[in-house]
């Protein structure tokens, strides 16, 4: 994971990694017999760290991609959202038709990033290495926009008290899965099979209620 995509996975002020990902990735560890032991890396390096096997899996919030699926093997989904517009609250965009000329936030190596490159008349896409960091340089008028996920977008403005909204509707589903391996077909019955458990005896429900005060499955 890459340990800056609040709530999901980052590093509170003890510096501990913690989050909706890691307790996800913990339970899931648990279920297999095993002992989860939660790395770090920049977002988008993760599928190639995965590749060369510095690590097992990606419990990171990554979204299933068609290029992606090329590389790798996504486990089935352990959540949905969909991405979405945010502005600065006084902003005049009301919906990405409305970008001519504008500069666009988002973070590097993400489904947002390949989205904002496709939109007719932005005039810029600007990549962070965090989510958080396009919304506050959006809060400080330094880009028109910023793509990312609605549900983590409107935590993330919320409590860092930055004045931006989504605006629009979903510009698509946001489907995170967990990639393996390819040539590990065992790892991802595995995952699977302890999703599913964790579905049956409400342990994914309580991780996700207590980050998120919902089911967000």
């Amino acid at each position: 994971m890459s340990g800056e995509y609040r709530p999901f996975n980052f590093y509170d002020e003890t510096n501990t990694l913690v989050g909706f990902d890691v307790d996800i990735c913990s339970a899931i560890a648990t279920e297999m017999g095993l002992k989860a032991a939660p790395t770090t890396g920049a977002f988008n390096t993760l599928i190639a760290g995965l590749t060369s096997s510095r690590y097992d899996a990606i419990i990171g919030s990554m979204a299933v991609t068609e290029e992606r699926q090329t590389q790798v093997d996504f486990s089935d989904s352990y959540y949905s959202t969909g991405a979405e517009l945010f502005v600065g609250k006084d902003s005049s965009i009301k919906d990405v038709t409305d970008l001519q000329g504008a500069t666009v936030g988002v973070a590097l190596g993400t489904t947002f990033e390949e989205y904002a490159n496709t939109l007719e008349g932005v005039s810029d896409v600007t990549t962070y290495q965090a989510d958080i960091d396009a919304l506050r340089d959006l809060a400080a008028g330094r880009v028109d926009a910023v793509i990312t996920q609605g549900f983590m977008g409107r935590y993330l403005a919320k409590n860092a008290d930055l004045e931006v909204v989504a605006v629009g509707d979903v510009l698509y589903p946001d489907i995170a899965a967990i990639p393996v391996n390819k040539d590990n077909p065992e790892l991802l019955a595995a995952i699977n099979e302890a999703l599913v458990k964790m579905h049956e005896d409400g342990t994914y429900a309580a991780i996700s209620i207590d980050w998120f005060g919902e089911d967000i499955s």
